[in-house]
């Protein structure tokens, strides 16, 4: 029994670690960060905190959709579903999701249900 939980346990890792990409960037290159269909805008968790990129309105906001001052906001666009971050720097470096971070829930032939938590990709800068 032991060992069939230890099983369970490592392919549930192994699918929710699928969903996490990784990319390491060179401070002043420019970054490209995707969203899944449909996204309203991109979430990203730095050191200064929650922000999200609000797609409609062209900026990053707060959870309660009051934009975030003191971010260099020209530094930053959206085409098409795609953030565009022009020249980044070690403050970009964190966790990107897109907004709302839906779970991706698929049903299976057998009639079950599998969930995996949305892409999260996360971003490391030299």
């Amino acid at each position: 029994m032991l060992f069939k939980m230890l099983i369970a346990f490592a392919l549930l890792a192994a699918v929710c670690e699928a969903s996490v990409g990784r990319t390491n960037e060179k401070a002043g290159s420019t970054v490209r960060i995707d969203s899944v269909p449909n996204s309203e805008g991109i979430r990203r968790t730095v050191a200064a905190g929650e922000q999200i990129f609000d797609f409609k309105k062209g900026y990053f906001v707060d959870a309660k959709g009051k934009k975030i001052e003191g971010i260099d906001q020209s530094n930053y666009h959206a085409e098409n579903g795609t953030l565009i971050i022009k020249k980044i720097s070690k403050s970009d470096a964190g966790s990107y999701v897109s907004e709302p971070n839906n779970p991706i829930i698929s049903k299976q032939d057998d009639g079950t249900f599998v969930g995996l938590a949305g892409p999260q990709l996360i971003v490391t800068v030299e």
